[in-house]
């Protein structure tokens, strides 16, 4: 299936899922028990900067929102030089070995950086990430969970 054909499938699940989701007070989420939690990082020389987080959906496709890859102007962000960490809760020991190179980055087409609509986009990794992907068949939108990385 292309990946321009998921979005919108996929764009529905998530949409319902964070519409839906009730106010949970901030608390660790261990990579044990979200083994599909992904962690988007950029290099830059010496440093990498974790700039967005997003969800294994397959092993090698990131769910993630579609805002991460444009610039404050609105101006597309290109893979170079990103990486995906997966599986981790510990960003500050993640290191090489555990980086996944990004191949390709689809923005839905209609996002618009203005207004945020449809502020969705699917992650192609240049090799597999790993085998526990988030099963979003059957979920109960209610009882979704938003997760990310926090300072």
């Amino acid at each position: 299936m292309k990946a321009d054909a998921l979005i919108p499938s996929l764009a529905a699940i998530l949409g319902a899922a964070l519409v839906a989701s009730p106010a949970h007070a901030s608390e660790p989420a261990d990579a044990v028990r979200y083994p599909y939690v992904a962690a988007l990082s950029r290099v830059s020389g010496a440093d990498r900067v974790y700039f967005c987080a997003g969800t294994l959906v397959a092993p090698r496709w990131i769910l993630t929102a579609a805002h991460c890859f444009h610039s404050r102007t609105g101006t597309q962000i290109s893979s170079r030089n990103v990486y995906a960490a997966v599986g981790q809760d510990r960003l500050g020991a993640a290191g090489d070995e555990v980086q996944v190179e990004v191949d390709r980055i689809f923005v839905h087409p209609g996002y618009a950086p203005d207004t945020q609509a449809n502020d969705i986009a699917l992650v192609r990794l240049a090799g597999v990430a790993g085998p526990l992907v988030a099963d979003t068949g059957g979920a109960d939108p209610r009882a979704a969970r938003a997760l990310g990385f926090g300072s």
